[in-house]
């Protein structure tokens, strides 16, 4: 059985244990990182870790005393003045109700025995499994009240959020519509795919008794404390029925105090907010392929996304979990109205699938006594794709105007996808 390299043998300091931790997220780390911070001050902090444009400061407390008001505010002091996006506090102790509050309105992440627990065995696990099971980003909290001063936490649904400290998001697992190949000339949508196309919140829609599925990783394990917090204003894990609106934003993972972080490292400061709405199908495809050297034909399935203004069509990787407005009060929102109806839009998705399943052949030809190679292009047949439409889906972008421009930032995985600097700052002279 493969075994990880540093959890599994003698492990000296807590700081190897979240190193190991963060790298399991897709992070780069650097321990003992000297930053310098805006007042002019220099820090060492324990870990530093950068994943794309995310920036995270890690410490810890290993003596398993209780972390104080005063340790953890000079931790949020540190991460004000350095700037990094968000910070994470780990102890093998407690955390008292005013410490979590505190962290909680200032937007740090506590991690007690119990995370650090759970943490390490899915570190391991994916190790032995050889596959991830991430379920939410590192700076996400758990779903468990601070200690009550016995050494006891209760789950609860809004735990160490302060009534002020912003909506809350979270996504479940991106679903991999991944290619999927079976033999026979024909063959109807399997039980799988039929399943997959109609569950288009990953698993988390209801069952037959009409309970909320919280998806097979906590049907397998009965991990009730890994579902994500909720708090009142918090977007839900996603629906797959519409709303009487119609209108259907794939959910959000970075809510606008998480975008705004990253988005004052380029404008500095943050003078207008605003989430900008575009408008995609999404629909899923079955293309019928011959099999090269046999008369047998495969079929791939996937799904695309097609921009509803521009008729652009591409592979759709991502997760269709969605929310409505009422569900996001008080955020500001501009919805961009489709150029296209669905048929169009269709044609377009039809058209991409082509181009995507078509190759290059080679075919001999006898031309008297000379035998010419032709390359010529295989296209599938337009009746051999099959098209389904699950609708129009918002994509959320933040757009942020500042003193240094404007930056907008998909609030599906934190990247920015536009900016228009004044002054343009390397991410050097940024850290």
């Amino acid at each position: 059985m493969a075994k990880h390299p540093s959890l599994s043998a003698s492990m000296p300091t807590l700081i190897d244990v979240l190193t190991e931790v963060m790298k399991s997220y897709g992070y780069e780390t650097q321990t003992d990182y000297e930053m310098e911070g805006v007042s002019g001050a220099v820090y060492t902090v324990p870990i530093y870790a950068v994943k794309g444009d995310m920036h995270l400061v890690l410490d810890c407390k290993e003596s398993g005393d209780e972390t104080t008001l005063a340790d953890i505010g000079l931790f949020i002091d540190t991460l004000k003045d350095i700037g990094v996006d968000a910070g994470i506090f780990a102890t093998v102790g407690r955390f008292g109700k005013e410490v979590a509050k505190a962290a909680a309105t200032e937007g740090t992440t506590l991690w007690d025995r119990e995370r650090l627990e759970r943490e390490v065995g899915r570190t391991i696990l994916a190790e032995v499994i050889g596959a991830s099971s991430i379920l939410q980003e590192p700076w996400d909290a758990v779903s468990r009240e601070p200690d009550d001063g016995h050494g006891v936490g209760k789950i609860t649904e809004d735990w160490g959020v302060s009534e002020d400290a912003g909506p809350l998001f979270f996504v479940p697992p991106n679903e991999i519509f991944a290619q999927a190949v079976s033999s026979g000339k024909e063959r109807p949508w399997s039980k799988e795919e039929e399943q997959l196309r109609n569950d288009s919140s990953c698993g988390h829609g209801s069952d037959a008794t009409g309970e909320p599925d919280t998806g097979f990783m906590f049907d397998m394990f009965g991990q009730t404390d890994g579902e994500p917090p909720v708090a009142d204003t918090a977007v839900g894990p996603g629906h797959t029925e519409s709303h009487d609106d119609g209108e259907r934003i794939l959910q959000p993972r970075f809510d606008g105090q998480m975008a705004s972080r990253i988005a004052k490292n380029r404008i500095f400061t943050i003078d207008s907010e605003e989430l900008i709405l575009i408008p995609y199908e999404i629909c899923d495809y079955r293309c019928e392929l011959l099999v090269e050297g046999r008369l047998d034909t495969d079929y791939k399935v996937g799904r695309m996304a097609v921009h509803a203004r521009l008729k652009n069509a591409d592979e759709w990787k991502g997760d269709t979990a969605w929310v409505s407005r009422k569900e996001m009060p008080g955020v500001k929102m501009t919805f961009q109205e489709p150029r296209y109806d669905l048929s169009e839009l269709d044609e377009a998705a039809l058209d991409a699938v082509v181009e995507r399943n078509s190759r290059d052949v080679e075919v001999e030809v006898d031309s008297d006594e000379v035998t010419i190679v032709e390359r010529k292009k295989v296209r599938p047949k337009g009746d051999a794709i099959e098209i389904k439409s699950l609708g129009i889906h918002y994509l959320p972008i933040w757009r942020f105007k500042g003193r240094n421009g404007l930056v907008e930032i998909d609030a599906t995985n934190g990247k920015v996808v536009n900016e228009e600097l004044r002054n343009r700052v390397s991410d050097a002279v940024l850290i």
